[in-house]
C-alpha cells in the first residue's frame, strides 16, 4: 500500500507529531488558512449574490432606478 495515499492532499491538514509520546495534534497553521479559504469564498459569493441583485433591478425598475439610487447614496 502506497503511504502517499494516506496524507492529505493539503499540507496544512496534515498531522504532525507533537512529541516523542507518538501524540498527534493538528497543524497549528491549517485553522488560519482554512478561515482564510473560507472567508475568500464567502466574499466571492457575496460579490456573485450583489451583481445578480444589481441585474435583477436593473431587469425589473431600468438603469434610471439604479442611477438614482447610487446618486441618493453619494449626495
Amino acid at each position: 500500500m502506497n503511504v502517499a495515499d494516506k496524507r492529505a492532499a493539503d499540507p496544512a491538514d496534515r498531522l504532525v507529531a507533537s512529541d516523542a509520546a507518538g501524540i498527534t495534534r493538528v497543524n497549528p497553521g491549517a485553522l488560519p488558512r482554512k478561515a482564510l479559504r473560507w472567508l475568500l469564498w464567502a466574499g466571492g459569493g457575496a460579490a456573485v449574490a450583489v451583481c445578480l441583485v444589481i441585474l435583477l433591478m436593473w431587469g425589473v425598475h431600468g438603469p434610471t432606478y439604479l442611477f438614482d439610487l447610487i446618486a441618493a447614496y453619494c449626495l
